[in-house]
Parts: C-alpha cells; structure tokens; sequence
C-alpha cells in the first residue's frame, strides 16, 4: 500500500504461508517503510509473530495491518510516528486474512473464516459480517428440451398409467402424459420389467465390464 503523500512505502519482508496461525520466529513477515527521497528503509511493525499487509490511512501517518502477537492474526492501528499500537479486532479462531480499506479510511472490509466482514477503524463499532448471496439453479432443477424419437425397450405397469424405458443410455418415465427422466449416468441403462404389483422395477445397468440387475 502507498501513503497518500506518495513519498513512502508500506510493504512485508520474509514470512509463512497465510494460514499457518501462531508463527513465532525470524521467519515470520515484518513491516519496512521506504522513504522514497531519502532512500532509507525503517522497521515499522518487527516483532517474534506475523505481521502483514499495511493499509495506509489518509492521514498519511497512521496505518492498518494484520498482527498475530495475541495468537491469532487480528487487525491493528499504528503509526509512523510512534506510540500505542491499538487492536481493532479480537478473533481467537481463525485470523483477519487480505484486509482492504476504503479510500475515505471509513470501512475496512476483510476475509474472517468462511465470510467477509466490515469494520469502521475510526469508532467503537464491532465488526459485522456482510451479507452475500446468490442465486444459481439447483441441481437437476432446470429444463433441458430433448427429442426422444425411440427406444429399445419399454415396460407398462400393471395399472397401465406409466411406462418406464431406455432411451440415448438412460431412463425415462411417461405417467399420464408427463415425460421424466429417472436416470443421467454415463452407463447404459435398459432391459426394463416391473414387478407383478407394479410397486417398482428391475433393470440392466451395464458400464462395458460389469453388467448387473437393478431394482
């Protein structure tokens, strides 16, 4: 991340993988400042535990970043100048992962476990999840125009309402003029014979080395 003023730079030097919670050691990230005009690189945010992606605040002073120093990768505020450093968040499961703040410095939005979550840096307000959702059709739910023009075989039941039959390798059902397809698999799939009740029926499932009865 770059500081407004466009004269230093925030970056990570060394550290594990992501995910790997409660590093400790001269392995994990640390946090350099660049100054561009003079050439000088600075330790912001060096210490025995992970720290990473520091976030520039408008002031150009004060950043964000993500430091596991209490166990778990939590976000915190510092600043260049020195001082305090302030924890924002208190996770104890799984760590802040890939922060990002909005221009205004009003809104940081980051990854925690399996959701995404909004906090405002400069209140006293907790982080809360954002909502997301989505819409997808579900699995076997949609509609797909076929043209069935024979088979190679068919059984009625006993009723005489409904008609099971092999076509293209699977099976279909035809129930009081309602066609449905009752097998998607990429073995073929025929022989069809109900039940002297009619309760169900057998048929020959074949995968080109085994074929067996199924009920």
């Amino acid at each position: 991340e770059r500081r407004r003023a466009a004269l230093a730079e925030g970056f990570c030097r060394g550290g594990e993988p992501v995910y790997r919670k409660g590093c400790r050691g001269p392995r994990c990230s640390r946090i350099w400042l660049h100054d561009r005009d003079g050439g000088t690189f600075t330790p912001l945010v060096c210490e025995e535990t992970e720290a990473r992606w520091p976030l520039w605040l408008p002031d150009g002073k004060s950043f964000l970043f993500v430091s596991g120093r209490d166990g778990t990768g939590n976000l915190w505020r510092g600043s260049v100048e020195g001082g305090a450093m302030v924890q924002l968040t208190h996770f104890r499961d799984d760590g802040v992962l890939w922060p990002t703040v909005s221009a205004d410095g009003e809104t940081v939005v980051f990854r925690q476990g399996f959701a995404l979550w909004r906090l405002h840096p400069g209140g006293d307000a907790q982080p809360a999840v954002i909502p997301v959702s989505w819409e997808d059709d579900e699995p076997g739910r949609h509609l797909e125009p076929r043209r069935l023009t024979g088979t190679a075989d068919a059984d009625v039941a006993p009723d005489g309402d409904t008609t099971v039959f092999s076509a293209e390798g699977d099976l279909w059902v035809l129930a009081r003029g309602q066609l449905a397809r009752l097998t998607d698999t990429p073995e073929a799939e025929g022989d069809v014979a109900f039940l002297p009740d009619g309760s169900a029926f057998l048929f020959l499932r074949d995968d080109g080395v085994d074929a067996n009865y199924r009920l």
